[in-house]
């Protein structure tokens, strides 16, 4: 893969989208999400997939995925990241050392918010 120079998630977040694996990188996970959708409908079980922007809330990087989902007829969930950066801007620590990973409580708040989607979507 020919990375350009600098960090590789900051040609991703280009609002031009150049980095030229990302278009790559987005056909592969769509035909990743075809393959399950079609094995979850082949075994009647339901496919959702859990999306979740990037720290900053940069939306970019993944709107790829929400459409491939849409096209697909896949269930997705969003928002979650709103609810964990307001636990942020209330004082809380949400990741662990590394800012990216959950913590307990960034996944405590993540799970309750999984529960509230399948409590509203049974």
């Amino acid at each position: 893969i020919k990375i350009p120079d600098g960090e590789p998630d900051h040609a991703i977040e280009r609002q031009d989208r150049s980095y030229e694996d990302f278009d790559m990188t987005c056909r592969l996970s769509e035909n990743v999400l075809k393959n399950l959708k079609q094995l979850t409908d082949a075994h009647h079980a339901k496919l959702i997939v859990l999306i979740l922007d990037d720290v900053s809330g940069e939306f970019l990087k993944m709107k790829p995925i929400v459409d491939a989902c849409q096209k697909n007829h896949i269930a997705y969930i969003t928002g979650a990241e709103e609810k964990l950066r307001q636990h942020e801007k209330n004082g809380e620590t949400i990741h662990s050392w590394d800012n990216y990973h959950f913590n307990n409580n960034g996944q405590r708040i993540l799970a309750q918010t999984l529960i509230d989607y399948f409590r509203e979507n049974e």
